[in-house]
C-alpha cells in the first residue's frame, strides 16, 4: 500500500517503475525483500487458497508450467481443459 501511496500505480510499465518507492515501502512495512521474492513451495497451503473460485490448484499449477514454456492453452471452445469448472461451464452444458 505504501508504494501506491508514494505514486507507484503503473509500475508494470518500465518507464513508470520507481524502485525507490518500493524500497522505502518494504522498509516502512518491515518486509524483507528476499523473503517476499523467495520461491513458494507449490505443495504448501497458499495464503489465498481459502478463496474458492472453482478452478483447481492442480490446473493452475499445470498452467504455470505451460506459461513458463511459452505454451498457450487456448479457449474452452476447442475442448474442455479440465480446469475444475465443468459442472458450471456454459460451454460444457451446451455440449460444444
Amino acid at each position: 500500500m505504501n508504494a501506491y501511496l508514494k505514486g507507484s500505480k503503473f509500475d508494470s510499465w518500465g518507464e513508470f517503475l520507481s524502485r525507490e518507492n518500493w524500497d522505502s515501502a518494504f522498509i516502512e512495512e518491515n518486509v524483507e525483500k528476499q523473503t517476499y521474492k523467495a520461491k513458494i513451495d507449490e505443495n504448501s497451503i497458499l495464503a489465498w487458497e481459502f478463496i474458492n473460485v472453482g478452478v483447481s490448484k492442480k490446473f493452475l499449477l499445470k498452467e504455470k508450467g505451460r506459461a513458463y514454456q511459452g505454451e498457450v492453452t487456448g479457449g474452452c471452445q476447442t475442448g474442455c481443459k479440465a480446469c475444475g469448472l465443468q459442472s458450471d461451464c456454459p460451454i460444457v452444458k451446451r455440449g460444444v
